[in-house]
């Protein structure tokens, strides 16, 4: 374990030899303590107890592909809207790297104008892009509509070549197979077994049929039944690229996927309202995706026109608090970057990620705790000099903290009460 700050250290080794020496002391100055916060109105101290969170630049984990939202149902995005979502030239802008759009499901008018120029913004603001169907044309199913039923054995060549045809149209990067192949609703949607995903991917997702990396199996959950028949047949697992899931059910790392050389993408999810509290359930997320080896996460909706679940952005393109917190990795953390072993959770309601790339050290610091904590760095691996900050918190929107001193490659400093903290060297 690293040193610490000197006050630290002196109120640490105070507090040791008082129990050790004399306890009724001890608890005496404790009361005396308590007594003076509740008589003064003081705020309560950070806990000083917190275990070192350990980085060690030297171990690396997955790949970073990126961050993103979604614009389903958001109707054609502003170019004030896609500044703040795409662009990193200031700290009201998000940084975002990816995003995704909806397939429709009528041939030859695949993003109907209006995602086919969300796509556009995005590529011409630095992004990638994922395509998504929420069902195949209705004549390719059983039923023949285009909620539920499943895709016709006979038009899976089709399908193929519409998914193709899709990529080329929106200008993709990514192609989706089907939007949560496991659930039955109301709304555009389409049913397929694992099996089904298997024998599609086997047979017909061909480089030269749908031309572009394909995600699967975006399942409400990240099911292993739903991706394992794929990635266990030889003839199939090479036409796949990510294993993809969606947060709404299980958030698990598919060690099947990463053994198989698979990324794993987290594709959709969202929490309604933009209070801190939501904001901080949020950077939690985020930090456990990370912390399960995934690559990649995508909000849901970005601004939908008709409601307000989950939406990041104002109605004049800023972003609400919860983009903020997104913001807070992706304008850092970016794609090629991989993330390093850290200490997860040095202390109760603390959540720590790091990360290196293009020559930078991060480290995204969420206290999703009610109270203050002074947390303690240390890095190995690399030597570390000095870090700049920025925060989220109740009152703060990546706001610029200015830099901290790295001494001995290690340093100390306050996580405020529902904050999120990001450390860097650039």
């Amino acid at each position: 374990m690293s040193p610490i700050t000197s006050a630290y250290l002196v109120r640490s080794n105070s507090n040791a030899s008082t129990k050790e020496a004399n306890p009724v002391a001890r608890i005496a100055i404790n009361l005396i303590a308590v007594i003076g916060i509740l008589a003064t109105g003081a705020a309560i101290q950070p806990d000083l107890n917190a275990a070192t969170c350990t980085i060690n630049l030297g171990i690396t984990r997955q790949i970073i592909d990126g961050f993103g939202g979604c614009s389903y149902g958001c109707n054609r995005l502003s170019a004030a809207a896609c500044d703040t979502l795409f662009l990193n030239n200031s700290n009201s802008q998000l940084g975002f790297t990816l995003h995704r759009v909806r397939i429709d499901p009528t041939e030859g008018s695949y993003g109907r104008n209006t995602e086919r120029d969300n796509a556009a913004n995005a590529h011409a603001r630095g992004a990638l892009v994922l395509g998504t169907p929420w069902t195949p044309p209705a004549y390719m199913k059983s039923g023949g509509s285009e909620v539920g039923g499943s895709l016709l054995p006979q038009y899976y060549a089709a399908y193929a070549t519409y998914l193709g045809a899709a990529c080329t149209d929106l200008g993709l990067d990514f192609i989706s197979i089907q939007n949560e192949p496991d659930v039955h609703v109301t709304y555009e949607s389409c049913d397929w077994t694992a099996e089904q995903l298997h024998i599609f991917c086997r047979d017909n997702a061909l480089p030269q049929n749908i031309i572009k990396p394909v995600v699967m199996p975006e399942t409400t959950g990240f099911k292993a039944a739903y991706c394992d028949p794929t990635l266990n047949d030889p003839l199939s697992v090479g036409n796949i690229t990510f294993v993809a899931g969606h947060a709404y059910g299980s958030l698990l790392k598919l060690q099947n996927a990463l053994d198989h050389g698979k990324r794993l993408w987290m594709t959709e999810h969202y929490y309604s309202g933009a209070t801190i509290g939501t904001c901080i359930n949020i950077a939690k997320e985020i930090s456990n995706c990370m912390n399960l080896e995934m690559s990649a996460y995508i909000w849901w909706w970005v601004f939908p026109w008709n409601n307000d679940e989950g939406r990041i952005l104002e109605a004049d393109g800023s972003a609400r608090k919860n983009g903020y917190v997104i913001g807070q990795f992706a304008k850092w953390v970016r794609p090629g970057y991989l993330r390093v072993d850290a200490t997860y959770t040095p202390t109760s309601k603390v959540y720590v990620t790091a990360y290196k790339g293009g020559g930078n050290k991060v480290i995204v610091a969420v206290n999703s705790g009610n109270s203050a904590v002074s947390q303690a760095f240390s890095f190995s691996g690399g030597t570390v000099t000095s870090l700049n900050r920025h925060r989220t918190s109740s009152t703060e929107n990546i706001a610029d903290l200015g830099p901290i001193t790295v001494s001995n490659n290690s340093f100390t400093t306050s996580l405020p009460a529902q904050s999120v903290t990001t450390f860097s060297t650039n």
